[in-house]
């Protein structure tokens, strides 16, 4: 499903299994999925996925990057994160397909740049 129809319609996907495909940004106190064509970030929550997908996870950057990935697991409206400053959380079960647009950290204006050109919603999306 395109992860801005989540982002729609939150409460219809609510305690169900999706799979999305977004744009994961994690760094030291954050983890979140989101696409430039819509308003909304989701707490990516990886404590529970599978095998096959925690080595996409030991394969990805450390400590900060931009990745488009498939992820499927179970949506959940509430709070979540870090200071509960989420509204919606994925509990991933699978993650698979990354594509690194973007490693470490680097200033906002320059991250907004990357995501414009590769990220979801951007002008060509990896």
């Amino acid at each position: 499903m395109k992860f801005c129809e989540l982002m729609r319609y939150p409460e219809t996907y609510n305690g169900k299994t999706v799979k999305v495909r977004a744009t994961w940004i994690y760094g030291y106190e954050w983890s979140y999925l989101h696409c430039l064509d819509c308003e909304g970030r989701v707490w990516l929550d990886t404590s529970e996925v599978d095998e096959r997908s925690e080595k996409t996870i030991k394969h990805s950057p450390k400590y900060a990057a931009i990745v488009n990935v498939d992820v499927e697991g179970v949506f959940q409206t509430g709070s979540f994160g870090h200071l509960n400053g989420y509204k919606y959380q994925l509990r991933a079960h699978t993650m698979s397909n990354p594509a690194v647009i973007s490693k470490g950290m680097k200033g906002r204006e320059k991250e907004l740049e990357i995501e414009r050109k590769s990220a979801c919603g951007g002008v060509k999306p990896r």
